[in-house]
């Protein structure tokens, strides 16, 4: 069995022998931190410019589907939960293709 002195030795020896593969390895994992904690730090900044954006818009905050149809007592409900109005639409999906006869 190796002595502690001789193994720390053998270990400094093997790391400053490939030190380009160690100090690349370093660099990936710093370059993988830096962006988490980037990402990390602007997401909250994201969501609010985000959400800032959709009031100013004016879009919609949910929607509301079903396949057999909504009676008016659904817009009521949500009106409840929500502050502002709620508008009933219909909508409608074509499906087109079109064809070059050239």
């Amino acid at each position: 069995m190796l002595k502690k002195g001789l193994l720390v030795k053998n270990l400094l020896s093997e790391i400053w022998k490939t030190r380009t593969r160690y100090l690349s390895i370093f660099a990936i994992s710093a370059l993988g931190v830096a962006f988490f904690a980037g990402i990390r730090a602007t997401s909250p900044d994201m969501k609010d410019a985000g959400d800032a954006l959709f009031n100013a818009s004016n879009l919609s905050d949910i929607t509301v589907m079903s396949t057999a149809g909504l009676t008016p007592d659904v817009h009521a409900h949500v009106h409840i939960y929500l502050t502002y109005q709620t508008v009933p639409c219909k909508r409608t999906r074509i499906q087109a293709s079109f064809v070059n006869h050239t």
